[in-house]
């Protein structure tokens, strides 16, 4: 049998506390605050000014100027100034409902599309949203955030309004929202843009 004499054993209890503190600490900086997940359509013309013939549903329309993927970004950088975890990814990307479970702020944005959200945001939702639901793994009052892109506040309303119903259905808390018109000039969208991060950060630092 092997004995330890009192100082090794201290000296092994305070390096295990250590190793385990620290662990953790790396775990914190590891865990994501919030989690913006976006789809943007491929930006390389405007809605207004597509042909019939160039429409398909994979690329879609999208502004070139600020769009979803631009907005995100922006908005990302000025939570990260406050201090917040932020990762950004585009929704063909995401690949597992752990990945949205894991984050303690998610915020979905989307273009509207006749009312809707785009075929990747549907994809999350079908999939991911849809595995948490089944699986009952509730997002038990998690917060789930989003915004809008459109021409017309009718129309994001309506994207807005379709997340909604299956945060709802999963147990989540929808909101804060944003909405980002295409006809904003950029000091509007920027200011929009503020007002969102503000509330976002606000709830992640739990005010």
């Amino acid at each position: 049998m092997v004995v330890f004499s009192r100082r090794t054993f201290l000296a092994f209890l305070a390096y295990f506390l250590l190793r385990s503190s620290s662990e953790a600490n790396e775990e914190r900086e590891k865990s994501t605050d919030i989690l913006l997940i976006f789809s943007s359509g491929t930006p390389y013309k405007d809605i207004r000014h597509f042909g019939a013939g160039e429409i398909d549903a994979i690329t879609m329309a999208t502004p070139m100027k600020e769009n979803c993927r631009t907005i995100s970004e922006k908005i990302a950088s000025l939570l990260r100034g406050r201090q917040l975890n932020v990762s950004v990814i585009e929704a063909t990307r995401i690949k597992h409902r752990n990945e949205i479970l894991g984050a303690r702020l998610v915020v979905i944005a989307s273009p509207s599309h006749f009312g809707n959200v785009s075929w990747e945001i549907k994809k999350v939702l079908d999939e991911q949203f849809w595995k948490i639901y089944l699986l009952r793994k509730k997002l038990n009052k998690k917060r789930i955030a989003g915004f809008a892109m459109a021409e017309t506040k009718n129309s994001a309303d309506g994207t807005l309004k379709a997340i909604e119903r299956v945060v709802d259905d999963c147990r989540g808390e929808f909101g804060p929202t944003g909405i980002f018109l295409t006809n904003y000039s950029t000091e509007e969208i920027n200011q929009q843009i503020k007002t969102f991060a503000d509330q976002l950060a606000s709830l992640a630092h739990g005010k």
